[in-house]
């Protein structure tokens, strides 16, 4: 099925632009990606030091919580060769998946390339040609919407790969396409960081001075 879908983005100059006038298409998860689950690794294998394991709960919304990372041993790698995870991967938390009205998935980071996909988490694998930045854009949307309509329980609600296979979603044909609608978002994302980033500082910034200020008149 297919439809003529024009998308409008803002440039640079603040003026908008049509970026797709050309045939969005809809088509299955299955029909690109595979959601590839992880192994259930064994606690008596975890060490102090070593591979990053990445589970359900370190997967938050854009970003790996490594507050309480477990590791296992640097020989893992080569046993488990269908579990390493490398940077720019999208991750998705299978359990639990949505927190705070978010959906738990994330790009593996540099610092965790050659890490390990623990079970109730899934790796997006490509079956098809398609942009990185507007796969994570496009899924980041669409998992959610199916997620809300599809998820199984109620107590502990988990996404059903069999069932995200069947998930109906629109997508552009042409790559190039796909190509500028990630690097539109890439670049959002990007100055939203630079903007966080000085937030934090004034925030410590104001916390200092407040502290050093008022302090002497005491």
């Amino acid at each position: 099925m297919e439809r003529s879908k024009p998308v409008g983005i803002c440039i640079d100059d603040g003026k908008r632009q049509v970026v797709n006038v050309i045939t969005w298409e809809q088509r299955k998860f299955s029909d690109y990606y595979k959601m590839s689950s992880g192994c259930a690794f064994k606690m008596s294998d975890y060490c102090e030091d070593g591979i990053g394991l990445i589970n359900g709960e370190s997967i938050q919304h854009g970003i790996i919580n490594d507050d309480n990372l477990n590791h296992l041993p640097e020989s893992f790698i080569e046993q488990y060769p269908d579990f390493i995870l490398k940077e720019g991967d999208i991750v998705v938390g299978l359990n639990r998946p949505i927190t705070n009205g978010n959906l738990k998935i994330a790009r593996i980071p540099s610092k965790y390339n050659d890490s390990l996909l623990y079970q109730r988490a899934g790796k997006v694998v490509y079956k098809e040609e398609c942009d990185r930045d507007f796969s994570y854009v496009l899924l980041s949307q669409e998992i959610l919407k199916h997620t809300l309509v599809e998820a199984v329980g109620s107590d502990q609600p988990f996404i059903s790969t069999s069932k995200l296979d069947k998930w109906q979603m629109m997508i552009p044909k042409d790559i190039e396409e796909q190509h500028k609608i990630g690097e539109y978002f890439s670049n959002l994302d990007n100055l939203i960081t630079l903007h966080q980033r000085k937030c934090n500082w004034l925030k410590k910034l104001k916390e200092y001075m407040l502290k050093n200020i008022f302090q002497r008149y005491k």
